[in-house]
C-alpha cells in the first residue's frame, strides 16, 4: 500500500504540473542528504518526496473481527492496520534559482490542500486508493519550531522551506479464521466431541 500511495503522489504531482519531457521535472523518493543533493540530476528541477517516519493511528484502531458468513462456514478477519506516513516535500533547482524552488512548491502545497477535488477517472488514478487516504498537511509533529532545525542538521544539509504532510491509510491483514457452521443437533454433537479429543490429545 505505501508503494500505491508514492506512485499516487507522483501520477497526481505529474498530472497537475505538467509533462516531465515538457517541464525537466523529476520526482525522487530517495533521503535528500548533502550526497544526493550532490549528484549529478538528469533534470533541471526536481521534487523529493521522502517518508520520513512510520506510525499507527491510534484514533482509528479497531479490534472488532469482521464476520462473513456462508451456508457452510463463517470467516472470520482481523481488522486494518492504520497508519501515518509522514513525508517531507522540498523543491531543488540545478541552477539553485530559489525563486523558482519556491513558486513550484508553492504550487505543489496548493495541489495539495485540493488533492480531494481531484477526480480520480480523468487522471487515470486508483478510485479505491483515493477513497481510503486522508491528507492532513503540516500534522502536528512538524509545528515545533526546533524540528526544521534538527531535521536539516540530521541530513548534512543548508536548511530550506518544505512541506510537510501526513498521510493516513490502512494496511489489510491476510489472517482470517474459518469456522464450520452447525446445522443440526447431530452436527453440534460430532463437533463437540471432536474438539474434546484433539483438546485430550494435547
Amino acid at each position: 500500500m505505501i508503494k500505491e500511495v508514492n506512485l499516487l503522489l507522483k501520477q497526481y504531482l505529474i498530472t497537475k504540473l505538467g509533462n516531465l519531457s515538457d517541464t525537466e521535472l523529476d520526482i525522487s523518493f530517495t533521503l535528500p542528504n548533502k550526497d544526493w543533493l550532490n549528484n549529478n540530476h538528469s533534470s533541471e528541477n526536481w521534487i523529493n518526496i521522502y517518508l520520513l517516519e512510520i506510525k499507527e493511528n491510534l484514533n482509528l484502531r479497531e479490534n472488532t473481527w469482521t464476520k462473513e458468513r456462508s451456508s457452510t462456514e463463517s470467516i472470520k478477519t482481523k481488522p486494518p492496520l492504520y497508519i501515518d506516513l509522514y513525508y517531507i516535500i522540498t523543491f531543488y533547482n540545478k541552477n539553485k534559482n530559489s525563486e523558482l524552488e519556491n513558486s513550484n512548491l508553492e504550487a505543489t502545497l496548493l495541489y495539495l490542500y485540493d488533492f480531494h477535488n481531484l477526480s480520480s477517472k480523468q487522471n487515470d488514478l486508483d478510485e479505491n486508493i483515493l477513497n481510503e487516504i486522508k491528507l492532513e498537511l503540516f500534522p502536528k509533529p512538524f509545528i515545533d519550531e526546533n524540528v526544521s532545525y534538527q531535521l536539516w542538521s540530521a541530513l548534512d544539509q543548508d536548511a530550506r522551506p518544505y512541506i510537510p504532510l501526513k498521510i493516513s491509510i490502512p494496511l489489510y491483514s491476510t489472517v482470517s479464521a474459518s469456522e464450520g457452521i452447525v446445522s443440526d443437533k447431530d452436527d453440534a454433537i460430532m463437533i463437540s466431541v471432536k474438539n474434546l479429543r484433539e483438546g485430550e490429545k494435547t
